[in-house]
């Protein structure tokens, strides 16, 4: 048994592709269904007059719910199981291996759907899952799901006497080796293009890469969960040789870091964070040469100004002695 993982921002698409033929259609022109709905949970089922499911009425209600929490971007889980070849695995089974899913992953109480398709080889079924409850709650976290995944299929092959299936998927060590060298290149791909870090967190946020900053820089991919320290990357991709690189001198970032959000800073409650550097933006940043010269100015204007004081005060004082006298 193994489970392959797909996050989506839409379940229209995901219900579709599951419950429909992706090619073929009958003699009126009507698409063919090829899978079977096994089970529903905190959904309202509902049928066309063509007795086929009703799939936007299924994904509107995915979507209300999602629209509670605007944070989430890929609200949908599409988790996939497939058996060996040759197993025969019953609806019932298939039934409690996504209820064993669900309760596991977080979404024992979230809407879902699972289908079982048998236009392969292999038995294989499909659960499509809403992240957010209806508190607006993203109860299904997706942080190290490789790992879990694997561990659940082999808890279930155990618990319902399935065959044990090889992992073909490649080992841990060097999947993240083959993320890292997909991060570097998304690094350098898009550096030139940025002038700030605050851009470059921007486009990279773009490619599913979350930045953030402290003392160092550190990477996260949203997909898989997996977090890089720059410094891990390579000496290129630490936090100093990137700003070099960037043309932005240490000297001129603050050195705390700050969550903001993109675009509106004072109320970001609703959109995803990034993370990044309290420092002037590609409009605010000055040479350090026109920030000296500036302060130079301002320090003389200063100085005129308490000149100016002086001189009035020093009025006053006289027109007031010639009263007395």
């Amino acid at each position: 048994m193994i489970g392959k993982l797909s996050m989506g921002a839409g379940a229209a698409g995901a219900i579709d592709y599951c419950y429909y033929d992706k090619k073929a259609t009958d003699g009126n022109g009507e698409k063919i269904v090829r899978g079977e709905l096994l089970y529903s949970n905190e959904l309202f089922v509902t049928k066309l007059p063509n007795t086929h499911l009703h799939v936007q009425h299924l994904a509107s209600q995915y979507k209300q719910v999602a629209q509670l929490n605007t944070r989430t971007e890929k609200f949908i889980w599409h988790q996939t199981f497939n058996f060996p070849p040759g197993e025969n695995v019953s609806n019932e089974t298939m039934v409690k291996i996504a209820r064993d899913f669900a309760r596991e992953f977080g979404f024992e109480h979230n809407q879902y759907l699972v289908f079982r398709h048998r236009d392969k080889p292999h038995e294989h079924f499909h659960i499509i899952a809403n992240r957010i409850n209806a508190n607006g709650q993203n109860t299904a976290t997706d942080k190290k799901n490789y790992e879990r995944i694997q561990l659940f299929c082999r808890e279930m092959e155990k618990k319902y006497g399935l065959s044990v299936t090889e992992n073909k998927q490649k080992p841990h060590a060097q999947s993240n080796s083959v993320q890292a060298d997909k991060l570097r290149k998304l690094i350098d791909t898009h550096l030139p293009a940025c002038q700030t870090l605050s851009e470059l967190s921007i486009a990279l946020k773009k490619q599913g890469i979350i930045v953030y900053l402290g003392r160092g820089i550190s990477f996260t991919d949203r997909n898989s969960g997996v977090t890089f320290k720059g410094s891990a990357l390579g000496r290129s991709y630490s936090r100093r040789q990137i700003e070099s690189r960037l043309g932005k001198s240490l000297a001129l970032l603050a050195p705390n870091s700050k969550q903001i959000t993109p675009g509106n800073q004072s109320s970001g409650k609703n959109m995803n964070p990034v993370i990044e550097s309290k420092f002037p933006s590609q409009k605010e940043s000055q040479p350090g040469s026109k920030m000296i010269s500036q302060y130079n100015n301002a320090t003389e204007t200063r100085k005129d100004l308490a000149k100016i004081n002086a001189s009035l005060q020093s009025v006053k004082n006289r027109k007031v002695k010639r009263r007395i006298r």
